[in-house]
């Protein structure tokens, strides 16, 4: 019974501490998301000014993986 006990109890900590630490990530990839939002949208802004074509590809092919990325 008290081998018993402790198993229960050990599955109930780890359970506890996988809770927790969900939340913090969910909680982390939530800020992620909305910095890449935020960037993505500053860089779109900037678009303009760039004259260089090959700079401009680039920079919209990493405007289209974020884009991806946060859907």
């Amino acid at each position: 019974a008290v081998a018993a006990d402790r198993v229960t109890n050990a599955a109930g900590n780890l359970a506890d501490r996988l809770d927790k630490l969900n939340t913090k990530l969910e909680q982390e990839n939530t800020q992620m998301r909305k910095a890449m939002v935020a960037l993505t949208e500053a860089v779109e802004d900037m678009m303009d000014g760039i004259t260089d074509p090959n700079q401009r590809r680039r920079v919209q092919k990493a405007i289209n993986t974020a884009r991806i990325a946060f859907r």
